[in-house]
């Protein structure tokens, strides 16, 4: 997948969490950046959290860590978007 030059992404992580996962950590960002990109080209966010866990585990990610990850960013990302929907 070609991500398009200069493309802004983050991973949220909240404050309390950040001793747990630091919000700067290269290789997690870079999954995260498939995780968005996948989500901005309209894939459901099951497919995108599932590949934002094979990502940090291409980056060096341990399988444990990355199903965590993947776990809190499937229910973070759909409860960020059914909060969107009510609004």
């Amino acid at each position: 997948m070609e991500i398009e030059k200069g493309t802004r992404f983050d991973i949220s992580v909240p404050r309390s969490l950040e001793w747990l996962l630091d919000p700067h950590n290269r290789d997690i960002l870079l999954a995260a950046l498939v995780h968005d990109e996948l989500l901005k080209r309209g894939h459901d966010v099951a497919f995108a959290s599932s590949e934002f866990r094979r990502a940090a585990i291409a980056r060096g990610a341990s399988k444990t860590f990355a199903w965590t990850l993947f776990t809190t960013t499937l229910v973070w990302t759909a409860w960020k978007r059914r909060k969107a929907v009510s609004k």
